[in-house]
Formats: C-alpha cells, sequence, structure tokens
C-alpha cells in the first residue's frame, strides 16, 4: 500500500510539473489582459486620487463654481469639472467605485472590437505574433469582454448617479441631459442591452430571430461612438476611437476585398439541410480551418450567415459548405432546393476558425455534431500526411451520414468513429477500413482515452488496419470464415458458439414458416421474438442464458443448419460478410451424414481443423478414437472450459443497442485488425450492423496462450486512462476540436480537458 501510494504521488507530481512546463512555454493572452486590466485600475487610482492626478487641497476646490471646499474634516478632494466634483468622504468613495469599475476594463473595451477586425486577425495569424497571441481564437475574448465590460459599465452608471443623488438634493442629476458626458452616457446605456441581452439570454435567442439579433447587434456602433465622446477630459477618445476606426477600416476592406461572387455554385438537398459547392473565386484562398459568410440573393439580400467552409472533397481548387435547415432563412434555403440547381452566390471571407489551432499540436481529434463534421474535415484536408487527424462524430440524420461516408476520403492515418442517432436505415457502400459506424452514442472519456492509448502506444494503428483490410479484401471466402472462425473462439466455448448457430437455426426456421412464438424459460429456447418485428438476438446476451442453461445442468440435442451458422458468423461480426454461397463447400466439408446439419461433433470436427490451421484437412467426428473428448459432460465442465468470459452488455455503457461484439479482444492485435476488414466487407446494407466497440487492445503478456477470461470493460478503460494520467507531456501534443450545440458533449470534453490536460476549443456559430 505504501509503495503504491508512493507511486500515486510521483506519478501526480510529474502531471503537475509537466503541467506547469506546459504552461509556462504556452502563452496566455487572457493572463496578458487581466495584467493590463490592473495596470489601468492603479492608473486610475494615481490619477485620480494622488497630487499627481486631479486630488487638489481644499483651498483650490472652494474656488472652483461647483464646489465650496472639501467637507468632512478633508484637506484633499475632487472637483476638476462639475460632472466629476467629490468634496465629501461618501462622494469619493462613490467616485472611486464608479471611476475604477470602468478603468479596469478598458483593455476588454478595447478588444471588442478589435477581436471582430476579421482581416486583420487572419494576418496577424500567420506572423510570428500568432505565438503569443492565438488569432484565429478571438471570438470568445469578444464575448467574454462584452460581458465584464458591461458588468463594469452598469456599476459605474450606477455608482455616478448615486452620488449626483445625494449632491445638491438631487439636481446634479440634470448633468444626464445637460451635458456631454451625462447625454453620451445616457445614450450608451440605452443601447447596451439591445447590444448584449438577445445574443446572451436563451429566451431572447428563442423569440427573435438571427437577423434581428444580428441587426441590433449593429448598434455598437452607437454605443462606441458614444464611448469615445464620452469624457473629453480623458484618453478615452484614443482608447476607443483607434479601435473603432480601425474595425471600420477592417469592414469596408472586406466588402471591396474580400467580398466574392460565386456565379455558379451548386446546390444539393439533403435529407435535413443542403449542400453548397463552388470553384474558388480569383482571391478566395483556404489557408486553414475557416468560416465563410453567405448571402443568397434570391433568399434575402440583407442576411449573411456564417458557415464552416472546408476544401472539396473531389475537385480541384474548390470549396463546399453544408447547412442544416434549423432557422428561417436556412428553411427557407432547403425548402427552395427541390432538385440540384445552380445559382448566384455571394461570400464574405475566408475567417480563421479556432480549429485553426490545431497548427500547433501533433494529435488532434476532432469531434462534432450534426454538420459540425465540416471544420473537422478541413482540419483533416489540411493535415493530410502531416498531422493524425482523428475524427469522433455524433449524427442522427442518415443523409449527412451517407453524404459525408460517399464523398470523404478520409486519411488512412486516422481512426474515423461515426455514432448514428438516428431511427432510419443507412445505404452504404463499402466502409473504408478506418472509419466505423455505431448505433448509439459513445462514452467520450473512454473513446478519447482510447484513441489516445491505441497511437500512443502503436497499438492497432489505424493505417495498419487500413493495410490489413485490404489484404482481406483478396481472401478466399474460406480464409475469411477460418480468420473469424478462430478468432470467435478466443472469446467463447465451443459450446458457446455451437448452441448460439443452433438458436440461429431454429430462429430462421421459424421465421421461413411463419410461426414463431415466443418462448420462456432458459437455454436456447430463450428466444423473444415480436409478431410485427424480429429483434436479431445478441450474441452475448444468448450465451449469458446458455451459461445459466449449463450451470442448472440442461442440454440439448441441437443442431445446426446453413443458415444458422451464417446468420452466427454474421451476428458476430455485426455486418454481412458471409453469404449461403461462401459457406456451402465449408458446411458441405463438415456434414458428414449429408443431412444438412451440424452435430456437435460435426461443428467440433471443424473447429479442430480450422485451430489446427490446416484448410485442407478433413475430420471424420464419426471415425474418431476418442469419444470422450467430444462428449457433452467435458465441453459442458465450466472447470475446463479454456474460455470462459464474463461479457458486459454495452447498453451499461451507453455505446450500442447491440452486444454481439461487444468484447472483440484478443491475445494478438493483428488477428482483431483483420476481423475489422471483415466488418466492412459487405458490399452495400441497409443498416448499421458494423458495429466494433472494443478495438484498442491493451498489451497482452500472455500473448501466446488463450485467456481463460476477458478484461471487463471498465478495465480496459481504466487502463487507457491510466495511461493517459501517467504521461502528461505527451498529453501536451494532443487537442480536441469541437464543433457544434450540444452542451452535455462540451460539459464532457471539458471534464476531460481539466483531467487528461488535453487541449480543447470549442467553435459554434450560435450567434
Amino acid at each position: 500500500m505504501v509503495e503504491a501510494a508512493q507511486a500515486a504521488a510521483t506519478s501526480d507530481l510529474a502531471h503537475q510539473q509537466a503541467n506547469m512546463a506546459i504552461h509556462r512555454a504556452t502563452f496566455k493572452f487572457g493572463h496578458f489582459l487581466a495584467l493590463c486590466c490592473i495596470f489601468s485600475a492603479l492608473w486610475c487610482v494615481v490619477t485620480s486620487f494622488t497630487q499627481f492626478g486631479v486630488l487638489e487641497p481644499t483651498e483650490d476646490i472652494a474656488q472652483s463654481e461647483w464646489s465650496d471646499g472639501c467637507q468632512d474634516g478633508l484637506q484633499y478632494c475632487i472637483c476638476p469639472r462639475e460632472t466629476v466634483c467629490a468634496d465629501r468622504i461618501v462622494d469619493l468613495v462613490y467616485l472611486g467605485i464608479a471611476r475604477t469599475s470602468i478603468y479596469m476594463v478598458y483593455p476588454f473595451l478595447i478588444c471588442l472590437f478589435l477581436s471582430k477586425s476579421n482581416h486583420l486577425t487572419a494576418y496577424l495569424q500567420t506572423t510570428v505574433f500568432s505565438v503569443f497571441v492565438e488569432f484565429a481564437d478571438m471570438h470568445h475574448v469578444h464575448v467574454f469582454g462584452a460581458k465584464v465590460v458591461e458588468y463594469a459599465t452598469w456599476i459605474h452608471v450606477f455608482f455616478h448617479l448615486l452620488r449626483w443623488g445625494t449632491r445638491d438634493n438631487g439636481n446634479e442629476l440634470t448633468y444626464l441631459w445637460e451635458t456631454q458626458t451625462g447625454l453620451t452616457g445616457l445614450i450608451a446605456v440605452a443601447v447596451m442591452p439591445l447590444i448584449t441581452w438577445p445574443m446572451r439570454f436563451e429566451r431572447f435567442r428563442k423569440r427573435l430571430s438571427y437577423e434581428y439579433r444580428k441587426g441590433l447587434h449593429y448598434l455598437s456602433w452607437i454605443w462606441m461612438v458614444a464611448m469615445v465622446l464620452h469624457a473629453p477630459a480623458t484618453h478615452i477618445f484614443y482608447l476607443c476611437g483607434i479601435p473603432l476606426l480601425i474595425y471600420w477600416l477592417n469592414y469596408i476592406a472586406g466588402i471591396f476585398r474580400g467580398t466574392y461572387l460565386v456565379p455558379s455554385t451548386v446546390f444539393r438537398r439533403l435529407g435535413s439541410g443542403t449542400s453548397l459547392s463552388f470553384i474558388n473565386p480569383p482571391g478566395f484562398e483556404l489557408k486553414g480551418a475557416s468560416y465563410i459568410m453567405v448571402m443568397l440573393p434570391w433568399i434575402s439580400r440583407t442576411q449573411w450567415h456564417a458557415f464552416s467552409v472546408f476544401p472539396h472533397p473531389t475537385q480541384e481548387n474548390a470549396s463546399s459548405v453544408c447547412i442544416a435547415a434549423l432557422g428561417d432563412w436556412s428553411k427557407q434555403l432547403h425548402e427552395t432546393i427541390i432538385r440540384p440547381t445552380s445559382r448566384a452566390v455571394w461570400v464574405n471571407g475566408p475567417y480563421l476558425s479556432p480549429f485553426a489551432t490545431a497548427i500547433d499540436f501533433d494529435n488532434i481529434i476532432t469531434l462534432a455534431t450534426g454538420i459540425g463534421i465540416t471544420p473537422a474535415l478541413a482540419v483533416m484536408n489540411l493535415y493530410k500526411g502531416t498531422r493524425r487527424v482523428n475524427l469522433v462524430w455524433m449524427c442522427r440524420d442518415p443523409s449527412f451520414v451517407e453524404f459525408f461516408i460517399s464523398t470523404v476520403e478520409f486519411p488512412e492515418d486516422s481512426f474515423v468513429m461515426i455514432y448514428y442517432t438516428g431511427k432510419k436505415d443507412l445505404v452504404l457502400d463499402d466502409l473504408p477500413f478506418n472509419v466505423f459506424l455505431f448505433r448509439g452514442r459513445p462514452k467520450l472519456d473512454r473513446v478519447i482515452s482510447g484513441i489516445v492509448h491505441s497511437i500512443e502506444t502503436e497499438i492497432g494503428l489505424p493505417e495498419n488496419i487500413v493495410e490489413e483490410g485490404k489484404m482481406l479484401q483478396n481472401m478466399s471466402a474460406e480464409e475469411k470464415f477460418r480468420a473469424m472462425f478462430t478468432r470467435l473462439f478466443n472469446e467463447y466455448s465451443p459450446t458457446e458458439i455451437f448452441e448460439y448457430a443452433a438458436e440461429q437455426s431454429s430462429l430462421k426456421d421459424a421465421r421461413l414458416n411463419g410461426d414463431v412464438e415466443e418462448r420462456k424459460g432458459g437455454g436456447r429456447d430463450s428466444v423473444l421474438s415480436n409478431k410485427k418485428s424480429m429483434r436479431r438476438l445478441s450474441l452475448g446476451a444468448s450465451v449469458r442464458s446458455m451459461r445459466l442453461s449449463r450451470a442448472s445442468g440442461v442440454h440439448s440435442d441441437s443442431l445446426v443448419n446453413k443458415v444458422g451458422l451464417i446468420a452466427c458468423m454474421n451476428n458476430f461480426i455485426g455486418g454481412n460478410a458471409f453469404t449461403s454461397a461462401d459457406i456451402d463447400e465449408i458446411f458441405n466439408k463438415f456434414d458428414n451424414d449429408g443431412d444438412g446439419m451440424l452435430d456437435r461433433k460435426d461443428f467440433l470436427s471443424m473447429y479442430i481443423s480450422y485451430e489446427d490451421g490446416d484448410l485442407n484437412k478433413d475430420y471424420d467426428s464419426s471415425s474418431s478414437d476418442d469419444d470422450s473428448s467430444l462428449s457433452d459432460d467435458s465441453l459442458n465442465d465450466d472447470d475446463n472450459d479454456p474460455y470462459d468470459s464474463t461479457l458486459v452488455d454495452r447498453n451499461e455503457h451507453g455505446i450500442s443497442d447491440n452486444a454481439s461484439t461487444d468484447n472483440m479482444r484478443g491475445r494478438n492485435p493483428k488477428l482483431f485488425n483483420s476481423l475489422l476488414g471483415l466488418v466492412h466487407a459487405s458490399k452495400k446494407t441497409k443498416n448499421t450492423n458494423h458495429q466494433i466497440t472494443k478495438f484498442f487492445q491493451p498489451e497482452n503478456k500472455n500473448k501466446g496462450k488463450r485467456r481463460k477470461s476477458m478484461m471487463k470493460l471498465e478495465e480496459d478503460e481504466d487502463l487507457a486512462m491510466k495511461f493517459c494520467l501517467e504521461h502528461p507531456v505527451a498529453m501536451g501534443t494532443w487537442q480536441m476540436l469541437y464543433c457544434g450545440g450540444s452542451a452535455p458533449v462540451v460539459r464532457s470534453l471539458k471534464n476531460i480537458n481539466k483531467t487528461l490536460g488535453i487541449d480543447l476549443k470549442v467553435e459554434k456559430f450560435d450567434w
């Protein structure tokens, strides 16, 4: 216990030291802004409450027209002008809070407009200054800065009004409309809620359409002009005026130099969205993960909407955009495109997105929900061949899944995991061997740590899976059958597989005869059916029920036919890899009596033949000299079963509703990877049965021995998580990039970021 505690302490210390090194090496722009805010607050104190500023002796104050001198026994007070007069202690307190609150946020006030000077920030991202500031990810600075400035403004206004209201019987409140400071402040406060609240509060976001919210946001120009003119005697004219001027120049440059007419943009209607493809106009160049502003004059001449743009998957010098039909504008577009058509489009940009920060990392995991896959594809295309860019995509729209799988060429050195959560069946051609299609939602901490562990330890690399999958394409049906059949017995006992195949044989016969009935009980009779629809049996669940049957001493004289064997094999790999033609020769070789059925001894002859590795060796079970080796008693004895394993129901972990391949873990990673290729061997499928839940293999020290029991899924998860925690420096080379609007996903990723130290960037155009 002591040694374990010391090891844990050492690991924690190493983790902390590595994180400190990473943080020291990474300049945080937020820290710089915080230092600027502190300096600005100190500047306010010095210039307001010392003799180096506006603090004056009572004799000088008495000579002004706004005060009779300092009160409350004060020798020094402030009264340089009528709007900033504090000759009492309470006035000094109110003035101090009002001025310091707004002075402190001057750095954020400057950044509000500079952060939206998109052409300038895109250029600065290409300079050496991007080492210090992530210019590609300035939107979060804009949002956070707006909140800080708004809070500070309300504090500033409240204490100024409080000071004016308590002086001269409240007569000083007339400064609100009688002075330039009061009038500009009143205008700024009046328009500020119209600018920020529709973007900030969910109630307004739901009730106001995007175009109204964006139109109100342009009132920020009036707000900033009011700030420029608010205090003529201070430096705010320059502090706010220069950023506003830069923003306007950037805006004008964007209109004349960054806006392009694309006369022939191809529109295609998808299930719940629309795709746009266009030849890049002269001057339009994608330099990284980017987004563009799109205006369709035949929909609306005043609305510009932001969408991620990515290089066209098959066409040179072309770009694509996918638009989900969510808002009024996008729904109108979707309804308008009733067939593929070419129309004119205006685009403004491209502008860098937060995904452009991927250049600082050599291992990237892009995550997306729904149409958020588009910036992930841009990153994949940009760093193809130079970085590993993996994809975890959660989508419920079948048209999106079918469209991107059929059109995008995914890098062979990356994992692509698609979690389909829709209800409709998918129609897909062959999947690339490194593309895994699941049905259900992922457990992100397991998926992320599994990807990291697999790549860092080089166990089950995606390029190896692709290479071995291609080799499998040239295998004969019997060679594929042998690879999968022998792999099957690494996880289940011969009796378990035989009983499951017999169960499938019985089920298929019942379906063909049209008399499937609901049966109850143990063993292979525990088949649940429904007159309206048949649910495919889970191999894991069936094996569990058979174990209960064996424990109770129930045995059956089961038989396996060709249809049941095919169903058993296909259910195991989750696809339609084998047909009757593939199985004919194999089945007939071991059907010794030619009755179209395999009994237990026939089945074990098949097992022994393939386990010996001789594809041509023919065993006659009827001539065996050692019948005891093939007896039911010896096979059904759990103590003698070297393949007994503990199954884990996938539903408990939220991955898939089909547990038939939940525990595909083996002693040989290469053999396992070969089996992954079989998952994608079918030419066309109308379902998503290509479901391999476990494909990250832990290192197996007993590689040459058969395991008596399988490790639980939680143990594999702990192994991958432990590896990540023990290698914090390696985690500093990884980045997670998420695009989508799922709050639960963002929370999960932030927790992973906090736990493992993997950098996280989130992009979502929810303005």
